[in-house]
C-alpha cells in the first residue's frame, strides 16, 4: 500500500462515515403523501412499506440514492457518454486499450458510448411507456432527487464523488430508462463476435477449413434443449456463410472497435465474455414441499458494490422482493406472493453489420441504387476541466457509422502502429497494436464505411413497463402479458406460481432477416441481400412451455429449440455444459428442496473436463509417456500418474490439483496451437468474443481437421501440457499447484485502476471455486489466466408452497456502497459459502427489535 494511500485512508474514512446513512429513526421527507416504513432485517434486506404506490417507488429511489448515488452515477455516465465530464479527460490506462488506442482519452469512451445508441435506445423504449409506468418512474426519480438535496445539504456526498469534487445533477423519468439498456448493451455480445469472424475470414480465408473450424457452431453429444419438443414445428431455417466480406481494398482495423468496447465495458462494469446465467424451476411433483420450486442465479461481473439491491416492496397492488437494480423502480428478478420468475440470456442475434458505399462523406447508397442523405448528430462532450469535445455521429437507416468513431481520438494514435520483431504485430509491452491494413482488417474501400443496427434501437420495448408488470402479474396469463414489452436484452424467462404450474417463455424482438437466417457479416447494404422483412418474429410464435411433460425446465444460455423450429433467432448459445450438469444433479433426486437446489447453484463439477479428460486425454496418456517424454505433470495431475497418484476428480474446488492443470492445459492448448496462426491481437479477439471458443477446441481435439490431424493428437495434447506445467510452475514455483492459488477473484470497483484507491474499495481478492463451465461459474480469460471476471451476482430460490411465503436469495457484497459501512463487504463470506438470506413477506417474521426508519410527509 503506497504512502498516499496511508494519507488518503483517514480522509476517505471522515468522508465515508459521515455519508453513513441511518437504519432507525424518524424523518421528514418532502415528497412523500403519506407514512412510509422502512424495516430492515436481520440479513440487512430493506422492507419499503408504502400506503400507496407513488410513495412506493418514491421512497425505493430515495433509498437506492441514499445508498448506491456513486453506482448509479457511474452507471448513467456510462450510457449517456459523460463519464468525462466527471473522471476529468484521462488517459485509458488499461494495456488493452492504451496499446490498440494510444492516445485514447476517457472521452473517447463517451464517443462511444453515444455512437454505440444507448441512450437512444433508451429515449425510444421510454416514449413507449404507459400512463402508470411514466408515473412510477417520475416517482422513483423525485426519490433520488430528494436523496441527492439531503446528501448535498448535508454534506454526505458519497466519499467517491468528494475525491472528484464532484456533485450529481438531478434525476429525471428519462434517467430511470437508462437502466435497461445498459443491460441490454452488456448481454449483448454477437456484435463482436461478428466482427471478430470477419477479421478471421480475412486473415485464414472465408471458406478455409480452418477458419470454419474456429467460426462455426460446434456440436454437442445429447446437447440440451431449453424447449426440446417445441409445438410450432415448421421448416428449418438456413445458415448463409458467416462473412461475405472481399479481400483487399482499404484496410480499416475493428480491433480498434473491439479493444474500444473492452475497455468500455471495464469502467461500466459489465466485463466478461459471454455474461450469462443459470435458472431451473421444478412442479410440485419432483419437490419435497408438492409446489414448484425454482432458481435463478444471474452471471455478470462482480463489482463493489454488487449490481444487485435486495429489497422487499409493498404498496399499492405490489407485495414483491428479490433483485432490484440501482437506477430503476421495481424487482427485476424474484418473486410476490402468487408468482416467481427469474431469467438468462438468450445470447441473441440482436446486432447487424454492413458495409455503406458514401458520396462525398454526404450520402449513401441504400437498396435499389438510391442515394440518400446521411443524417448527422452533433455530440457536445462536456470534460472536467478543459473545454467540451464537439463530434460528428453520421447516421444511416440502418444505424451509426461505428468506424468514424475510430480514428478520432482525442489523443495520437500513432504510437500504436509499430510492429514487433515477432512478426505478429506485438509491440514492445506484448500486447498487438491494432490490425490494419495488412491482410487482417476488413477490406473496405476508399468510398466505405461500417454502419450496425441493434435492435434495442431498431425496435425498442417498453422493458420499464414489463418490470413493473411482472412484479404485480398474479398469473401466466398475466406473466406473459408483461413479456411482451420486454424487447431487450432478449431473455428466457422461467416461471412458477402458488397454483402448482411451472413454465417458460423467450421474451424479446427478434428480427426476420431476409433469407430465414443469420444475415453474413458485414453484407453490403446497398444490394439488399441483408435486408429484414416484417416487425420480428410475433410473440405468440416465441418458444414457450406450460406444465411440460418432464416437470422441469432449464435454461443455461444454451439452445433453446429443435431443429424443426420455424425461426432463426441466434447462433451463439453457450456451450451446453452447465445446463447438461444441472440435468444431471436435478436427476440425481426423486424430489428436490431449497437446499439442494441450493448445493446445485454451489456445483463445481466440470462436465467438459469429464468428457475431455475421459475420452481424449485419458486414452492418449500411455502414449504420451512413451513417445513425448518432458515434464507430465500436469497429466499426472489430471489422470494420475508417479506425482500425482489419485486421477483428478472433475471438481474445480479451491483446492483441486486436478483443476489447476486441466485448466492451464486449455490455456496452453489455446496458445500451442491457435495463436501462432492466428497472432496475439486476433487470439485475443477470438478468445474473448467467441462464447463457445471452449468447445471449438474441444471439437478440434476430438476430431480430424485442420487444425489438429488425428495422427498428430497425441503430440499437440503432449505439447499442451508440456506447455501448462510451465505456465503453473512460473506462476506457483512451490509446486502448491492448487486451484484457488491460480482462480482468484475481487470485486472491483470503479477506482479499482487506481493503485492508490483500489485497497480502499475494493473487495478482494479471494480464492474462487468454479471454472468458465461449471454451474457455479467462475469466467475467466485464456489472455488474462486466470482472474475470475464474472459469476453469480445474485442467487435466488424461492418454493411456492413454502409457509409462511418467503424467498431464499443474496447478493455478492452487502447492501450498501459506503466502504466503511458494515453492510458494504457483509454478504462475501456467506456469497463464497453458497449461503442465503431469507427474506418474508409477513411482518409478524421480521426480526424482533429490527431496526425502523419512519418516513413522513413533509
Amino acid at each position: 500500500m503506497s504512502i498516499l494511500t496511508h494519507i488518503l485512508r483517514p480522509l476517505i474514512h471522515h468522508w465515508a462515515r459521515a455519508a453513513l446513512p441511518d437504519e432507525s429513526g424518524r424523518l421528514t421527507v418532502p415528497g412523500l403523501t403519506a407514512r412510509v416504513r422502512i424495516v430492515t432485517d436481520g440479513g440487512g434486506v430493506p422492507h419499503i412499506l408504502a400506503e400507496n404506490e407513488g410513495d412506493l417507488f418514491f421512497a425505493q429511489g430515495w433509498l437506492h440514492a441514499r445508498e448506491r448515488l456513486w453506482q448509479m452515477e457511474v452507471t448513467r455516465r456510462f450510457a449517456t457518454g459523460e463519464l468525462a465530464e466527471l473522471l476529468g479527460d484521462q488517459p485509458l490506462t488499461s494495456p488493452d486499450v492504451t496499446v490498440h488506442l494510444a492516445g485514447g482519452r476517457v472521452s473517447d469512451f463517451d464517443l462511444f458510448s453515444r455512437a454505440f445508441g444507448i441512450a437512444r435506445a433508451a429515449r425510444a423504449s421510454r416514449a413507449n411507456l404507459d400512463e402508470r409506468s411514466h408515473a412510477a418512474a417520475d416517482a422513483y426519480a423525485a426519490g433520488v432527487n430528494r436523496s441527492i438535496e439531503e446528501a448535498i445539504e448535508g454534506r454526505r456526498l458519497p466519499p467517491e464523488m468528494r475525491l472528484l469534487r464532484a456533485e450529481p445533477r438531478r434525476w429525471d423519468g428519462f434517467d430511470v430508462m437508462l437502466l435497461s439498456k445498459v443491460l441490454a448493451f452488456s448481454l449483448s455480445h454477437c456484435w463482436r463476435v461478428k466482427l471478430t469472424s470477419a477479421l478471421l475470414a480475412q486473415r485464414l480465408g472465408p471458406d478455409s477449413a480452418r477458419a470454419r473450424e474456429l467460426i462455426g457452431t460446434a456440436e454437442w453429444p445429447e446437447r440440451p434443449r431449453i424447449v426440446p419438443d417445441a409445438e410450432r414445428a415448421r421448416p428449418t431455417a438456413t445458415t448463409p456463410s458467416t462473412s461475405s466480406m472481399r479481400g483487399g481494398g482499404r484496410g480499416r482495423s475493428v480491433a480498434d472497435l473491439l479493444a474500444m468496447d473492452r475497455g468500455l465495458r471495464r469502467t461500466g462494469g459489465s466485463w466478461g465474455q459471454h455474461l450469462g446465467s443459470n435458472s431451473w424451476v421444478v412442479d410440485g411433483r419432483r419437490s419435497s414441499s408438492g409446489g414448484p420450486l425454482l432458481a435463478n442465479d444471474p452471471h455478470l461481473q462482480l463489482t463493489a458494490p454488487g449490481l444487485a439491491y435486495l429489497v422487499h416492496l409493498r404498496g399499492g397492488d405490489y407485495d414483491v422482493m428479490g433483485a432490484s437494480f440501482p437506477g430503476a423502480p421495481g424487482i427485476v428478478l424474484g418473486r410476490n406472493r402468487r408468482i416467481a420468475w427469474g431469467c438468462t440470456n438468450v445470447m441473441a442475434d440482436d446486432v447487424d453489420w454492413f458495409v455503406e458505399r458514401t458520396r462525398d462523406g454526404t450520402h449513401y447508397l441504400d437498396e435499389g441504387e438510391v442515394w440518400r442523405e446521411i443524417e448527422v448528430l452533433e455530440e457536445t462532450i462536456q470534460i472536467k476541466g478543459r473545454p467540451p469535445r464537439v463530434e460528428r455521429i453520421r447516421m444511416t437507416s440502418r444505424g451509426p457509422i461505428m468506424t468514424d468513431v475510430i480514428g478520432r481520438s482525442s489523443g495520437d494514435a500513432a504510437a500504436a502502429t509499430d510492429r514487433g520483431a515477432d512478426g505478429d504485430g506485438a509491440t514492445a509491452d506484448g500486447v498487438s497494436p491494432p490490425l490494419r491494413d495488412d491482410g487482417f482488417g476488413i477490406g473496405l474501400a476508399a468510398d466505405e464505411v461500417l454502419s450496425m443496427s441493434w435492435t434495442a434501437e431498431r425496435s425498442p420495448g417498453a422493458e420499464g413497463r414489463a418490470i413493473l408488470e411482472l412484479g404485480r402479474a398474479s398469473s401466466w396469463e398475466e406473466f406473459t402479458g408483461a413479456l411482451r414489452f420486454f424487447r431487450a436484452p432478449a431473455q428466457n424467462f422461467i416461471y412458477a406460481d402458488v397454483d402448482g404450474k411451472v413454465g417458460y417463455h423467450t421474451a424479446g424482438w427478434f428480427p426476420r432477416r431476409r433469407g430465414g437466417g443469420a444475415r453474413p457479416t458485414p453484407t453490403r447494404a446497398w444490394t439488399g441481400e441483408g435486408a429484414g422483412e416484417g416487425d420480428g418474429v410475433p410473440f405468440e410464435e416465441l418458444p414457450s412451455v406450460l406444465e411440460p411433460a418432464s416437470g422441469a425446465v432449464i435454461t443455461a444460455n444454451n439452445k433453446i429449440h429443435d431443429e424443426d423450429y420455424a425461426h432463426y433467432i441466434t447462433d451463439y448459445w453457450d456451450p451446453p455444459y452447465r445446463a447438461r450438469r444441472i440435468g444431471e444433479r436435478l436427476d440425481d433426486r426423486r424430489v428436490h428442496t431449497v437446499e439442494s437446489f441450493g448445493a446445485i447453484q454451489r456445483e463445481v463439477t466440470s462436465v467438459q473436463a469429464r468428457a475431455l479428460v475421459t475420452d481424449v486425454i485419458a486414452p492418449l496418456a500411455a502414449e504420451i509417456r512413451r513417445d513425448h517424454p518432458g515434464d507430465l505433470r500436469a497429466l499426472d495431475a489430471i489422470v494420475g500418474g508417479p506425482t500425482c497418484e489419485d486421477p483428478w476428480d472433475f471438481l474445480c474446488d479451491v483446492g483441486s490439483r486436478g483443476a489447476a492443470a486441466f485448466h492451464a492445459f486449455l490455456v496452453g492448448l489455446s496458445e500451442t496451437v491457435i495463436r501462432p496462426q492466428l497472432g496475439a491481437s486476433l487470439h485475443r479477439a477470438l478468445s474473448e468474443t467467441f462464447n463457445g471458443y471452449l468447445l471449438q477446441l474441444e471439437a478440434m481435439l476430438r476430431g480430424d481437421g485442420a487444425w489438429i490431424p488425428r495422427r498428430s493428437r497425441a503430440r499437440v495434447v503432449a505439447g499442451a501440457l508440456k506447455r501448462a506445467a510451465a505456465i503453473l510452475e512460473e506462476r506457483l514455483p512451490d509446486g502448491d499447484w492448487r486451484w484457488g492459488r491460480l482462480h482468484r477473484v475481487t470485486f472491483n470497483h470503479a477506482f479499482h485502476g487506481n493503485p492508490m484507491l483500489a485497497p480502499l474499495f475494493d473487495v478482494g481478492p479471494f480464492e474462487a471455486p468454479g471454472s468458465s463451465y461449471t454451474p457455479w461459474n467462475g469466467q475467466f480469460y485464456f489472455t488474462e489466466p486466470f482472474d475470475q471476471v464474472s459469476g453469480p451476482a445474485y442467487r435466488h430460490v424461492s418454493d411456492l408452497a413454502e409457509t409462511p411465503p418467503c424467498m431464499h436469495a443474496l447478493g455478492s457484497t452487502g447492501r450498501s456502497g459506503n466502504p466503511v459501512s458494515p453492510r458494504y463487504r457483509s454478504d462475501a463470506p456467506l456469497w463464497f459459502a453458497g449461503g442465503f438470506r431469507t427474506i418474508h413477506f409477513d411482518e409478524d417474521q421480521f426480526d424482533r427489535g429490527a431496526p425502523v426508519l419512519d418516513l413522513g410527509p413533509g
